[in-house]
């Protein structure tokens, strides 16, 4: 099994983000071919981006925090 270790802080709102956009990608990966660490590594997850090309957390949080029950979180 593998697992995925963040390398900044995040918000339960980005990684709800996260999970969604992971599962999307569900699809490719089924038992008869599992989501290995090498697969991880060449997987492309598509994220909103900024102007210069890095991530828009701000937007995924904000977005997130936007959607009904997200008080919940």
């Amino acid at each position: 099994m593998a697992a995925l270790y963040p390398r900044f802080a995040l918000t339960p709102a980005i990684v709800m983000f996260l999970i969604v956009v992971i599962r999307a990608e569900r699809y490719r990966y089924s038992f008869g071919r599992k989501w290995t660490s090498r697969r991880m590594a060449t997987t492309k997850l598509y994220l909103p981006t900024r102007a210069d090309g890095t991530p828009d957390w701000d937007f995924m949080s904000r977005y997130t925090n936007s959607l009904p029950f997200s008080s919940r979180l």
